[in-house]
Protein backbone atom coordinates (compact mmCIF):
# COMPACT_ATOMS: atom_id res chain seq x y z
CA UNK A 1 0.00 0.00 0.00
CA UNK A 2 1.88 3.47 -0.86
CA UNK A 3 2.21 5.72 1.34
CA UNK A 4 0.36 9.27 1.45
CA UNK A 5 1.86 11.83 -0.08
CA UNK A 6 3.31 14.20 2.37
CA UNK A 7 2.10 18.27 1.88
CA UNK A 8 4.70 20.38 0.73
CA UNK A 9 5.61 22.88 3.21
CA UNK A 10 5.82 27.02 2.08
CA UNK A 11 8.62 28.92 3.72
CA UNK A 12 9.15 32.99 2.98
CA UNK A 13 12.45 33.89 2.67
CA UNK A 14 12.48 35.81 6.21
CA UNK A 15 11.34 32.30 7.55
CA UNK A 16 13.89 30.54 6.17
CA UNK A 17 16.11 32.85 7.65
CA UNK A 18 14.86 32.97 11.21
CA UNK A 19 14.46 29.16 10.94
CA UNK A 20 18.30 29.18 9.64
CA UNK A 21 19.63 31.39 12.31
CA UNK A 22 18.06 28.77 15.64
CA UNK A 23 19.74 26.24 13.51
CA UNK A 24 23.06 27.87 13.12
CA UNK A 25 22.59 28.92 16.86
CA UNK A 26 22.04 25.27 18.37
CA UNK A 27 24.97 23.93 16.35
CA UNK A 28 27.28 26.42 17.65
CA UNK A 29 25.73 25.24 21.29
CA UNK A 30 26.02 21.87 20.95
CA UNK A 31 29.28 21.99 19.16
CA UNK A 32 30.59 23.82 22.24
CA UNK A 33 29.07 21.34 24.50
CA UNK A 34 31.19 18.30 22.61
CA UNK A 35 34.57 20.67 23.73
CA UNK A 36 35.60 22.08 20.33
CA UNK A 37 37.00 25.67 20.49
CA UNK A 38 35.46 28.88 19.36
CA UNK A 39 37.54 29.02 16.33
CA UNK A 40 36.44 25.81 15.14
CA UNK A 41 32.97 26.35 15.79
CA UNK A 42 33.09 29.91 13.99
CA UNK A 43 35.22 28.23 10.49
CA UNK A 44 32.80 25.08 10.72
CA UNK A 45 29.68 27.17 11.02
CA UNK A 46 31.31 29.99 8.94
CA UNK A 47 30.07 33.19 11.68
CA UNK A 48 32.43 34.64 13.54
CA UNK A 49 34.57 34.21 16.11
CA UNK A 50 32.20 36.74 18.50
CA UNK A 51 29.28 35.28 17.18
CA UNK A 52 30.48 32.15 18.64
CA UNK A 53 31.97 34.00 22.05
CA UNK A 54 28.54 35.23 22.45
CA UNK A 55 26.27 31.78 22.12
CA UNK A 56 28.21 30.00 24.41
CA UNK A 57 28.35 33.24 27.22
CA UNK A 58 24.42 32.89 26.66
CA UNK A 59 24.36 29.33 27.74
CA UNK A 60 26.92 29.04 29.99
CA UNK A 61 24.92 31.92 31.68
CA UNK A 62 21.49 30.28 31.75
CA UNK A 63 23.18 26.76 32.20
CA UNK A 64 22.24 26.41 36.22
CA UNK A 65 18.36 28.05 35.33
CA UNK A 66 18.17 25.32 32.96
CA UNK A 67 19.55 22.46 34.63
CA UNK A 68 17.09 23.52 37.68
CA UNK A 69 14.14 23.67 35.46
CA UNK A 70 15.40 19.87 34.21
CA UNK A 71 15.90 18.90 37.71
CA UNK A 72 12.07 19.85 38.65
CA UNK A 73 11.06 17.67 35.95
CA UNK A 74 9.36 19.86 33.93
CA UNK A 75 10.48 19.16 29.59
CA UNK A 76 7.81 21.33 28.06
CA UNK A 77 9.37 24.11 30.39
CA UNK A 78 12.58 23.18 28.92
CA UNK A 79 12.03 23.62 25.70
CA UNK A 80 10.21 26.76 26.15
CA UNK A 81 13.25 28.02 28.11
CA UNK A 82 15.94 27.00 25.47
CA UNK A 83 13.42 28.43 22.25
CA UNK A 84 13.89 31.86 24.41
CA UNK A 85 17.40 31.44 24.71
CA UNK A 86 18.21 31.20 21.05
CA UNK A 87 16.45 33.96 20.05
CA UNK A 88 17.85 37.12 19.17
CA UNK A 89 17.48 39.22 23.05
CA UNK A 90 15.80 42.31 23.35
CA UNK A 91 16.78 45.55 22.04
CA UNK A 92 16.55 49.03 23.40
CA UNK A 93 13.68 50.91 23.81
CA UNK A 94 10.23 50.65 24.39
CA UNK A 95 9.09 47.07 26.11
CA UNK A 96 6.86 44.73 23.65
CA UNK A 97 3.30 45.96 23.77
CA UNK A 98 1.51 42.26 23.05
CA UNK A 99 2.56 38.47 24.04
CA UNK A 100 3.56 36.08 21.13
CA UNK A 101 -0.21 34.93 21.42
CA UNK A 102 -1.61 37.50 20.76
CA UNK A 103 0.45 38.86 18.43
CA UNK A 104 -0.26 35.39 16.38
CA UNK A 105 -4.12 36.02 16.91
CA UNK A 106 -4.22 39.69 15.64
CA UNK A 107 -1.89 38.60 12.22
CA UNK A 108 -4.47 35.76 11.90
CA UNK A 109 -7.42 38.00 12.19
CA UNK A 110 -6.02 40.61 10.09
CA UNK A 111 -5.46 38.24 7.15
CA UNK A 112 -8.84 36.17 7.63
CA UNK A 113 -11.35 37.23 4.97
CA UNK A 114 -15.07 38.99 5.67
CA UNK A 115 -17.84 37.85 3.98
CA UNK A 116 -16.93 40.89 1.51
CA UNK A 117 -13.74 39.00 0.40
CA UNK A 118 -11.40 41.57 1.62
CA UNK A 119 -9.58 40.79 4.96
CA UNK A 120 -9.41 42.93 8.02
CA UNK A 121 -6.21 45.25 6.65
CA UNK A 122 -7.93 45.55 3.22
CA UNK A 123 -10.80 46.90 4.71
CA UNK A 124 -8.63 49.28 7.23
CA UNK A 125 -6.76 50.73 3.55
CA UNK A 126 -9.99 51.09 1.93
CA UNK A 127 -11.31 53.07 4.22
CA UNK A 128 -8.40 55.06 4.86
CA UNK A 129 -8.17 56.00 1.10
CA UNK A 130 -12.01 56.41 1.06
Amino acid sequence: MPSPQASPIHLSPLQEDLLQRLVKRGHIILEAAGGTSNTKIAHHQQVDYETVRRWRDRWHAAESRLQAIEAAGKPKLLSQAIEVLLTDEQRPGAPATFTFEQFMQIMAASVRKTRGGRSAGERLDATRVG
